[in-house]
């Protein structure tokens, strides 16, 4: 039972969040960028299935070859978000633990009508190394009538020392960018970026290995008068710096030194 070691009030949680709402959804334009979608007509939650599978890659993308993840994103009046997410880890042997999973509630500041959104967010997590974490965010966003761009923040806590032998930083920045231009009523062209570590710009001891970097093209399939959508996006993974910090056990979210690659596919339906 090693591989299951996950925090049963996390999982409880996750049962709560996931579970019940596939009942109810709400359209994602982004697969790495939260959306807290309050507009006018808005639904009421979206439910979604992530496949994805890479090389060489750090902790927002995901574990190494192939991984799953089912998750839900519900809406709670005109200004409350939650999420939740459970990932598997399918062919990653340096995972202590083949199941990840997450939660996160969000509230908006702006008015529900508003082209702007601004988001404040917090929950918790226990990773791939059975690690607990606690999350903070904050997302920036914009809608014209035709395009969407967002901004996301996430800050991580992990619930250990560093001196641990699964060595992280006391604190974790995770910055996540995305545009989505739809083009017709149903197919939608875009970009995504997700950075960590960002710090390693400034600190040549970073801890987990440095600055890394992912950014590529998405797309989106799922025109307004169906509930279904896909969405898929991908691109390289870059080791933007290098840390001189030296360890008997790699960090988590540690890369190689070559470049590497994530190609990510969703589909979701919302009520």
């Amino acid at each position: 039972m090693e591989h299951l070691r996950v925090s049963r009030p996390v999982l409880v949680l996750l049962a709560i969040l996931v579970l019940p709402s596939l009942g109810t959804a709400q359209t994602r334009p982004f697969l790495y960028s939260v959306w807290p979608d309050h507009g006018p007509d808005a639904p009421k939650a979206v439910a979604y299935a992530d496949v994805g599978y890479g090389h060489d890659l750090f902790a927002t993308l995901g574990p190494e070859r192939l991984e799953s993840r089912l998750g839900s994103q519900v809406r709670l009046g005109d200004r409350a978000t939650v999420i939740g997410q459970i990932g598997w880890a399918a062919g990653d042997t340096a995972a202590a633990t083949r199941l990840r999973a997450e939660a996160e509630a969000l509230v908006s500041v702006l008015a529900p009508s508003a082209p702007s959104v601004l988001a404040f967010g917090l929950g918790a997590a226990s990773d791939y190394r059975g690690t607990g974490v606690i999350l903070g965010r904050v997302m920036a966003g914009y809608r014209w009538p035709r395009t969407t761009i967002a901004a996301n923040l996430r800050v991580e806590r992990p619930l250990q020392t560093v001196a641990s032998s699964t060595r992280r930083d006391r604190l974790d920045l995770v910055t996540t960018a995305g545009m989505m231009r739809r083009l017709t009523s149903g197919f939608g062209l875009g970009v995504e970026m997700v950075a960590e570590d960002l710090e390693g710009f400034f600190e040549s001891d970073e801890a987990e290995g440095g600055a890394k970097l992912m950014v590529g093209p998405s797309i989106r399939l799922g025109a307004p008068a169906t509930r279904w959508h896909v969405l898929v996006a991908a691109g390289p993974v870059l080791q933007l710096t290098h840390s001189t910090a030296v360890s008997p056990s790699p960090a988590p979210r540690e890369l190689a030194t070559r470049t590497g690659y994530v190609v990510r596919t969703s589909i979701g339906h919302r009520w």
